[in-house]
């Protein structure tokens, strides 16, 4: 078996199950554990240092053969290409955040569905509930959810039906319930 990095790569790149555990065994700790300090105080995305160093090393695989052979250092690749994924998870991170600070700073005149309704609505098939909520919550017309979708303005229509008939049924009380 290939004691060096580079042959490692090369050979796990040609699909060497052990060289790609001895590659593994030799970096994969220190790039977790790089990726894991660089998203401390980045929120969930924390969890994902496991993954991004996964998805550097099924990232080599993808590679062309002449650049894996253009690799001259794999501690300093596979480093840099885990440092790259941490940053784009904390960036993406932020693009979260920053959307939910959006989301919860709605206009004071923003509709959201009433408390209890939201669950019964959530549970709908999605082109029903799709169509719930480009309706009611986006407050658009069925022409104009009909431009948004792509779909007939009479399959959003009917959609919209059944979606409320669900919608009825699951409000009515239970037979011999008390209110």
């Amino acid at each position: 078996m290939p004691a060096d990095d580079a042959s490692l790569l090369r050979a796990m790149h040609a699909g060497d199950a052990a060289a790609a555990d001895a590659l593994w065994s030799a970096h994969a700790p220190r790039l977790t554990a790089l990726v894991h300090a660089m998203m401390r105080g980045a929120g969930a995305a924390s969890r994902f240092a496991d993954d991004a160093v996964q998805t550097v090393f099924l990232r080599v695989l993808s590679l062309d053969p002449d650049a894996v052979d253009a690799i001259r250092d794999v501690r300093a690749y596979l480093t840099q290409a885990a440092r790259a994924a941490a940053l784009n998870a904390r960036r993406a991170e932020s693009r979260e955040s920053a959307r939910r600070e959006e989301l919860s700073a709605r206009p004071s005149g923003a509709f959201t569905l009433p408390e209890g309704l939201d669950d019964l609505v959530a549970n709908l098939p999605e082109p029903q509930r799709e169509v719930v909520l480009l309706k009611h919550v986006a407050g658009l017309t069925f022409d104009q959810i009909s431009l948004v979708t792509g779909e007939p303005r009479a399959t959003l229509a009917s959609r919209h039906a059944a979606a409320l008939k669900s919608l009825r049924t699951a409000l009515q009380p239970a037979p011999g319930a008390t209110a």
